[in-house]
């Protein structure tokens, strides 16, 4: 039964790093899942209940980052509330189309976004292309921070796998 629970775990966990390159996946969520699903079943014996509630709260910090951090990017690069507000819709459209438009929807739909919400109140092209390029910059931090609470959590845990063997 546990070997079972293990390879269910081992495939959330793959799933979850797998979704940060392919952004359909709620990358941390999985790999949380797998690790947690991992410690009920062996009774929080190799992985302890103040690691599982630890990595929650990195697991929320994650998702928090991830959806704000576009915003924050267009935001630091000089984006007014239409060209926020423009990342904002962009994220959620690329979200939605990327069955469609593949996985770069992720990336282009905020950037668009952000450059017509500026061009649309009067905007320099320059002024919209830097808040587009915010956006671009706040979505590789999400990513950047997705990697590594992802592959923490997962190196913690098969390094405490393996120890208890």
């Amino acid at each position: 039964m546990e070997i079972i629970v293990l390879l269910i775990s081992l495939l959330l966990i793959f799933a979850g790093i797998i979704g940060i390159i392919a952004p359909i996946l709620p990358s941390t969520i999985l790999v949380f899942g797998g690790i947690f699903l991992y410690a009920i079943v062996t009774n929080f014996t190799i992985i302890s209940t103040k690691t599982i509630i630890i990595f929650a709260i990195l697991t929320i910090l994650s998702l928090i980052t991830d959806y704000l951090s576009t915003i924050w990017g267009a935001k630091k690069f000089g984006a007014s509330k239409a060209g926020i507000y423009g990342a904002l819709i962009g994220t959620i459209l690329g979200f939605f189309l990327i069955a469609i438009t593949g996985f770069l929807s992720i990336i282009i739909f905020p950037f668009l976004g952000a450059v017509l919400g500026e061009l649309i109140i009067g905007k320099t092209r320059r002024e919209a292309l830097s808040a587009g390029l915010g956006t671009l910059i706040g979505f590789i931090f999400g990513t950047v921070f997705k990697i590594v609470i992802s592959f923490a959590m997962t190196g913690y845990f098969i390094y405490n796998l393996i120890a208890s063997y």
